[in-house]
């Protein structure tokens, strides 16, 4: 893994930043529905 690291830091570093990034999007859409499912919820 260091050895990787070190040929190719700017990869590792770009996926790691989308990967932060994809995640906050998941979290962002996930808490999206649950907000729509609540207000489905309420209306019934």
């Amino acid at each position: 893994m260091v050895e990787i690291r070190k040929t190719v830091p700017i990869i590792y570093f770009n996926g790691n930043r989308w990967r932060i990034h994809f995640s906050t999007i998941l979290m962002m859409v996930f808490q999206n529905c649950i907000w729509l499912l609540q207000n489905k919820y309420h209306e019934f």
